[in-house]
């Protein structure tokens, strides 16, 4: 016999989903750039303040 995990969606709110996939320490300032206009990798490493490669 096999367990089914359920997945439950604890979020009330919708922007609360999109907050959570959008925090962290690059990903807002990253989606700022991307809306301005497409860059190339290295463009984006330039741009990102205290960034590198690894």
């Amino acid at each position: 016999m096999t367990t089914q995990k359920m997945e439950v969606n604890t979020e009330t709110c919708p922007a609360q989903l999109l907050l959570k996939l959008l925090s962290g320490k690059w990903k807002p300032e990253i989606f700022r750039l991307a809306v301005i206009g497409p860059l190339r990798f290295s463009n984006l490493l330039r741009r990102l303040e205290g960034s590198n490669k690894q």
